[in-house]
């Protein structure tokens, strides 16, 4: 069950990423601060590589 939780949490914040991302590259009243929070985006950063090492874990013991 505490996997569970874990991998939904890093679920929720990749959805959220998602969701920030799409904001700012379809933003209607672009600016300077927009511009520059664009710019700071490179990937999904450590939540995601977590959760991908979480998904070979889980693979790894299913094969065992």
């Amino acid at each position: 069950m505490q996997t569970r939780a874990y991998a939904g949490r890093l679920l929720d914040y990749a959805q959220w990423m998602v969701h920030q991302s799409v904001n700012l590259a379809f933003t209607v009243h672009p600016d300077a601060r927009t511009e520059a929070a664009r710019l700071q985006l490179n990937g999904l950063g450590r939540p995601a590589d977590d959760l991908r090492r979480l998904r070979d874990t889980l693979k790894a013991e299913e094969v065992l």
